[in-house]
């Protein structure tokens, strides 16, 4: 890049890759998009140049793994919860069938 680009970008005049994520200045202005002086411009945990290897997008946060398993994990409780809360109530429902057929005899 140009010295008044690297200025203007606030980037190193030396150092081609400012945030040494593995991107040049270059690519993450001119190619990505990215902020050259972040190695993580969406603050996501995952760097720009994670991002861009994996195929997601630098610039939108990505969900990360850990996030997912505890949303599955926080899914299945809940179906849980649900499937007990079910056959409580046909649990329920047979009883009372069988004490209302027994009052009727």
């Amino acid at each position: 890049m140009y010295d008044c680009e690297e200025t203007n970008a606030g980037t190193s005049l030396t150092d081609s890759d400012t945030d040494n994520d593995e991107l040049t200045d270059y690519e993450e202005i001119h190619v990505y998009g990215t902020n050259p002086l972040s190695t993580d411009t969406d603050n996501d945990g995952i760097s720009d140049n994670e991002e861009i290897q994996m195929g997601t997008n630098p610039l939108v946060e990505t969900v990360a793994l850990p996030k997912v398993l505890e949303e599955l994990e926080t899914t299945r409780i809940l179906m849980y919860i649900f499937l007990a809360t079910t056959i409580i109530f046909l649990l329920t429902t047979v009883i009372t069938a069988i004490l209302f057929i027994k009052r009727q005899k």
